[in-house]
């Protein structure tokens, strides 16, 4: 609970500080066919991109401040269930669609390193948002682990759709570094347990003396 309050306050910071809004502020969204928010209850939008990717959207049950946050999820194994995602857990779901924010996210159209598949399929679903409910006042782009540099990638591909953004634990030194660093713990690990076996071994033999 309170991580999750603590994702919940950065979120809102990276928010806050792109758009210049306060929580209770009335957002300046474009023109639409339907409106985000003030239903009573959240409302939730399913769909599936061209690719065959699925997109969750959800605006919140009160009035909608104007600000969309896009999640991209982490690093799904192949052969995985896949759902869409727009956030990282469902307290802080709660929170922010409590607190007027509205929430969009993919599932990318194939799990393991997908980030060539997740950006144009963030992007898209941006799109799909805006033409259901116009274009968002301030949009934050923010994501877990994977989801960390797809992020990144969006704010370098797609500079002029977000005004801010949340990698959280981004894996933002790319593929390769991260393989060598697993591959150099999982080296350092083998040598500690040679080593240790090793002393073992020696100091079973003098106490067997």
């Amino acid at each position: 609970m309170v991580r999750s309050k603590k994702i919940a306050g950065l979120a809102l910071a990276a928010g806050l500080a792109a758009g210049g809004l306060t929580a209770g502020a009335a957002g300046a969204a474009g023109a639409s066919s339907s409106s985000c928010g003030g239903s009573g209850s959240v409302t939730t939008v399913n769909g599936t991109l061209a690719d065959g990717a699925t997109y969750l959207l959800q605006c919140p049950p009160g009035a909608w401040n104007g600000t969309l946050y896009l999640y991209s999820h982490g690093y799904v194994a192949p052969g995985s269930a896949n759902p869409a995602q727009d956030v990282g857990d469902p307290v802080t779901a709660a929170w922010m669609l409590g607190h007027g924010f509205a929430l969009a996210g993919s599932s990318y159209a194939s799990t393991g390193w997908a980030i060539a598949q997740a950006l144009p399929d963030q992007i898209n679903t941006l799109d799909a948002f805006g033409s259901l409910y116009g274009q968002p006042r301030t949009t934050v782009a923010w994501g877990h682990s994977l989801g960390g540099i797809i992020t990144a990638g969006l704010l370098q591909d797609y500079p002029k759709r977000f005004n801010a953004a949340l990698p959280m634990c981004g894996v933002l030194a790319g593929g390769a570094t991260a393989g060598f660093k697993s591959w150099f713990r999982g080296l350092a690990c083998q040598d500690v347990v040679w080593r240790s076996r090793r002393m073992l071994r020696k100091r079973w033999r003098r106490s067997s003396r």
